[in-house]
């Protein structure tokens, strides 16, 4: 039987985290190459820009051998 419980809010970020960094990691594949590839991230410091670097980090910590830089322009 299904569960009735409604999914929490911590529930539904940890699925769109997931989503975002699948999506990623099938890009990367186009945008990388090399031994250590490096992928930047521009950060606005909105919620987009910040779920984005958010699903990246959660991409590169689950195995994926990048260096994640996160760019954003002060002033």
């Amino acid at each position: 039987m299904a569960s009735s419980r409604k999914p929490t809010a911590a529930d539904l970020s940890a699925l769109l985290v997931d989503k975002v960094a699948q999506r990623v990691g099938a890009c990367a594949a186009f945008v990388v190459s090399g031994a250590n590839p490096t992928v930047a991230i521009a950060l606005s410091g909105g919620r987009d820009s910040a779920a984005l670097l958010r699903a990246c980090s959660a991409w590169r910590d689950a195995g994926n051998a990048v260096r994640l830089v996160a760019l954003h322009e002060i002033g």
